[in-house]
Protein backbone atom coordinates (compact mmCIF):
# COMPACT_ATOMS: atom_id res chain seq x y z
CA UNK A 1 0.00 0.00 0.00
CA UNK A 2 1.54 3.65 -0.28
CA UNK A 3 2.65 5.22 2.30
CA UNK A 4 0.77 8.45 3.04
CA UNK A 5 3.78 10.53 3.82
CA UNK A 6 4.71 9.94 -0.40
CA UNK A 7 2.50 12.27 -1.62
CA UNK A 8 4.13 15.39 0.70
CA UNK A 9 7.59 14.06 -0.93
CA UNK A 10 6.64 13.81 -4.71
CA UNK A 11 5.46 17.45 -3.71
CA UNK A 12 8.45 18.46 -2.17
CA UNK A 13 10.37 17.21 -4.92
CA UNK A 14 8.82 19.13 -7.42
CA UNK A 15 9.70 22.05 -5.61
CA UNK A 16 13.25 21.46 -5.17
CA UNK A 17 13.84 20.06 -8.31
CA UNK A 18 15.49 22.85 -9.86
CA UNK A 19 19.10 23.29 -11.05
CA UNK A 20 21.59 26.03 -9.54
CA UNK A 21 23.95 27.39 -12.67
CA UNK A 22 27.08 28.76 -12.28
CA UNK A 23 28.04 32.47 -12.70
CA UNK A 24 28.81 35.38 -9.99
CA UNK A 25 29.68 34.68 -6.31
CA UNK A 26 26.71 34.79 -4.36
CA UNK A 27 26.10 37.09 -1.29
CA UNK A 28 26.22 34.99 2.08
CA UNK A 29 22.17 34.71 2.59
CA UNK A 30 21.88 33.61 -0.75
CA UNK A 31 24.58 31.02 -0.48
CA UNK A 32 23.03 29.79 2.84
CA UNK A 33 19.86 29.19 0.82
CA UNK A 34 21.67 27.84 -2.06
CA UNK A 35 23.72 25.26 0.23
CA UNK A 36 20.43 24.00 1.92
CA UNK A 37 18.71 23.76 -1.48
CA UNK A 38 21.25 21.24 -2.30
CA UNK A 39 21.12 19.46 0.69
CA UNK A 40 17.17 19.21 0.35
CA UNK A 41 18.17 17.69 -2.98
CA UNK A 42 19.93 15.13 -2.53
CA UNK A 43 17.59 14.08 0.31
CA UNK A 44 14.95 13.79 -2.32
CA UNK A 45 16.90 12.06 -4.18
CA UNK A 46 17.56 9.19 -1.68
CA UNK A 47 13.82 9.54 -0.88
CA UNK A 48 12.56 9.52 -4.46
CA UNK A 49 14.28 6.66 -5.08
CA UNK A 50 13.08 4.61 -2.18
CA UNK A 51 9.52 5.51 -3.41
CA UNK A 52 10.11 4.30 -6.75
CA UNK A 53 11.61 1.05 -5.36
CA UNK A 54 8.85 0.36 -2.98
CA UNK A 55 6.11 1.31 -5.61
CA UNK A 56 7.29 -1.65 -7.78
CA UNK A 57 9.17 -4.85 -5.12
CA UNK A 58 7.36 -6.29 -2.26
CA UNK A 59 9.67 -5.35 0.40
CA UNK A 60 9.77 -7.74 3.75
CA UNK A 61 7.41 -6.08 6.67
CA UNK A 62 10.94 -5.99 8.81
CA UNK A 63 12.62 -4.01 5.93
CA UNK A 64 10.07 -1.88 5.18
CA UNK A 65 9.39 -0.84 8.18
CA UNK A 66 13.00 0.08 8.59
CA UNK A 67 12.95 2.27 5.21
CA UNK A 68 9.98 4.00 6.46
CA UNK A 69 11.76 5.31 9.56
CA UNK A 70 14.24 5.91 7.29
CA UNK A 71 12.40 8.01 5.08
CA UNK A 72 9.94 9.90 8.15
CA UNK A 73 13.88 10.76 9.72
CA UNK A 74 14.93 12.47 5.70
CA UNK A 75 11.11 14.45 5.72
CA UNK A 76 12.12 15.90 9.28
CA UNK A 77 15.42 16.61 8.32
CA UNK A 78 13.01 18.49 5.32
CA UNK A 79 10.45 20.48 7.77
CA UNK A 80 13.01 21.64 9.81
CA UNK A 81 15.25 23.61 7.16
CA UNK A 82 11.90 24.90 5.51
CA UNK A 83 11.07 25.99 9.22
CA UNK A 84 14.84 27.88 9.34
CA UNK A 85 13.59 29.18 6.08
CA UNK A 86 10.61 30.56 6.98
CA UNK A 87 11.88 32.18 10.26
CA UNK A 88 14.45 34.53 8.29
CA UNK A 89 11.81 35.48 6.16
CA UNK A 90 9.87 36.32 8.95
CA UNK A 91 12.85 38.05 10.68
CA UNK A 92 13.45 40.56 7.18
CA UNK A 93 9.64 41.27 7.39
CA UNK A 94 10.11 42.64 10.67
CA UNK A 95 13.52 44.02 10.08
CA UNK A 96 12.46 47.50 10.10
CA UNK A 97 11.41 47.44 14.11
CA UNK A 98 14.70 46.21 15.23
CA UNK A 99 17.83 44.80 14.35
CA UNK A 100 17.43 41.36 15.79
CA UNK A 101 13.20 40.91 15.84
CA UNK A 102 12.27 38.25 18.12
CA UNK A 103 10.01 36.49 15.74
CA UNK A 104 8.41 32.97 15.37
CA UNK A 105 6.30 30.72 12.79
CA UNK A 106 2.82 29.28 13.38
CA UNK A 107 0.52 27.90 10.83
CA UNK A 108 2.38 29.52 7.79
CA UNK A 109 1.81 33.21 9.71
CA UNK A 110 4.76 35.11 10.92
CA UNK A 111 5.17 36.36 14.72
CA UNK A 112 6.40 39.10 15.93
CA UNK A 113 7.12 39.27 20.09
CA UNK A 114 6.75 42.64 20.98
CA UNK A 115 9.15 43.08 23.92
CA UNK A 116 8.88 46.49 25.22
CA UNK A 117 5.68 47.66 27.53
CA UNK A 118 3.23 50.03 25.10
CA UNK A 119 -0.22 50.97 24.78
CA UNK A 120 -2.46 49.39 23.01
CA UNK A 121 -2.50 51.89 20.47
CA UNK A 122 1.66 51.88 20.34
CA UNK A 123 1.54 48.79 19.90
CA UNK A 124 -0.77 48.47 16.68
CA UNK A 125 0.79 51.41 15.33
CA UNK A 126 4.22 48.96 15.21
CA UNK A 127 2.46 46.32 13.67
CA UNK A 128 0.78 48.39 10.89
CA UNK A 129 4.20 50.32 10.20
CA UNK A 130 5.24 47.31 8.66
CA UNK A 131 1.84 45.91 6.93
CA UNK A 132 0.78 43.79 10.18
CA UNK A 133 -1.70 43.91 13.17
CA UNK A 134 -2.09 42.52 16.45
CA UNK A 135 -3.03 39.08 16.50
CA UNK A 136 -6.41 38.38 15.69
CA UNK A 137 -8.61 35.69 15.99
CA UNK A 138 -6.42 33.60 17.22
CA UNK A 139 -7.51 29.91 18.12
CA UNK A 140 -6.79 28.08 21.59
CA UNK A 141 -3.58 26.15 19.90
CA UNK A 142 -2.25 29.83 18.84
CA UNK A 143 -2.80 31.37 22.29
CA UNK A 144 -0.83 27.90 23.85
CA UNK A 145 2.33 28.61 21.09
CA UNK A 146 2.40 32.69 22.04
CA UNK A 147 1.68 31.93 25.89
CA UNK A 148 4.36 29.53 26.58
CA UNK A 149 6.95 31.39 24.39
CA UNK A 150 9.74 32.48 27.06
CA UNK A 151 10.19 35.86 25.72
CA UNK A 152 7.33 37.34 27.38
CA UNK A 153 8.13 35.72 31.04
CA UNK A 154 4.79 34.99 31.68
CA UNK A 155 3.74 38.53 30.98
CA UNK A 156 0.44 39.23 29.54
CA UNK A 157 0.22 40.44 25.52
CA UNK A 158 -1.86 43.18 23.57
CA UNK A 159 -3.64 41.59 20.84
CA UNK A 160 -6.22 42.97 18.05
CA UNK A 161 -9.31 43.21 20.10
CA UNK A 162 -10.91 45.99 22.01
CA UNK A 163 -14.48 47.98 22.10
CA UNK A 164 -15.94 49.79 19.69
CA UNK A 165 -19.38 50.92 18.89
CA UNK A 166 -20.63 49.11 21.42
CA UNK A 167 -19.27 45.88 20.63
CA UNK A 168 -15.69 43.81 21.05
CA UNK A 169 -14.25 44.00 17.81
CA UNK A 170 -11.46 42.35 15.96
CA UNK A 171 -9.21 45.15 14.46
CA UNK A 172 -8.80 43.65 11.04
CA UNK A 173 -12.64 43.51 10.12
CA UNK A 174 -14.63 44.77 12.84
CA UNK A 175 -15.98 40.82 12.86
CA UNK A 176 -17.71 41.09 16.57
CA UNK A 177 -16.71 38.85 19.72
CA UNK A 178 -19.95 37.44 21.61
CA UNK A 179 -19.34 38.49 25.34
CA UNK A 180 -20.08 34.69 25.74
CA UNK A 181 -17.26 33.57 24.22
CA UNK A 182 -15.19 30.24 25.75
CA UNK A 183 -11.75 32.28 25.50
CA UNK A 184 -12.72 35.19 27.87
CA UNK A 185 -11.40 34.69 31.63
CA UNK A 186 -13.64 34.04 34.41
CA UNK A 187 -15.66 37.31 35.42
CA UNK A 188 -14.24 38.57 31.97
CA UNK A 189 -15.24 40.98 29.75
CA UNK A 190 -16.72 43.37 32.79
CA UNK A 191 -16.01 46.67 31.42
CA UNK A 192 -17.52 48.64 28.38
CA UNK A 193 -16.25 51.30 27.52
CA UNK A 194 -13.95 53.06 24.33
CA UNK A 195 -10.93 52.88 25.88
CA UNK A 196 -11.07 49.09 26.69
CA UNK A 197 -8.72 46.36 24.45
CA UNK A 198 -8.04 43.12 25.26
CA UNK A 199 -4.99 41.43 26.51
CA UNK A 200 -3.59 37.27 26.79
CA UNK A 201 -2.89 36.10 30.36
CA UNK A 202 0.08 33.95 29.72
CA UNK A 203 -0.89 32.32 32.50
CA UNK A 204 -4.21 31.14 32.38
CA UNK A 205 -4.21 31.33 28.21
CA UNK A 206 -7.52 33.49 28.25
CA UNK A 207 -8.61 36.99 27.33
CA UNK A 208 -8.94 39.71 29.38
CA UNK A 209 -9.89 43.62 29.10
CA UNK A 210 -7.86 46.25 30.16
CA UNK A 211 -7.36 49.85 29.76
CA UNK A 212 -5.90 50.34 26.58
CA UNK A 213 -3.40 53.02 28.27
CA UNK A 214 -2.02 50.92 29.94
CA UNK A 215 1.36 49.17 28.68
CA UNK A 216 1.61 45.72 27.62
CA UNK A 217 3.92 43.39 25.40
CA UNK A 218 2.00 42.66 22.42
CA UNK A 219 2.33 40.36 19.22
CA UNK A 220 2.27 41.05 15.73
CA UNK A 221 0.53 39.03 13.11
CA UNK A 222 1.43 38.41 9.52
CA UNK A 223 0.98 36.34 6.53
CA UNK A 224 3.77 34.51 4.80
CA UNK A 225 3.64 34.59 0.98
Amino acid sequence: MFHPSFGLILVFSQLYNTCISSGQPLPPDRQARVHEARMEQRILSDIRSFVMQTCSTDYKPGILSSKIQNLTTRIVAIEKLLLSQRRRECTALFGSLESNPVVDVFEDQCYYFGQENVTWIEAQEKCQSVGANLVTVPTSELIYFLSVSPHFHGAPFWIGLRWSDRNWKWVTDGEVVEEKATQWGVGQPNGRSSNLCVVVSTKVKKWYDRICKRTFYFVCELGLS
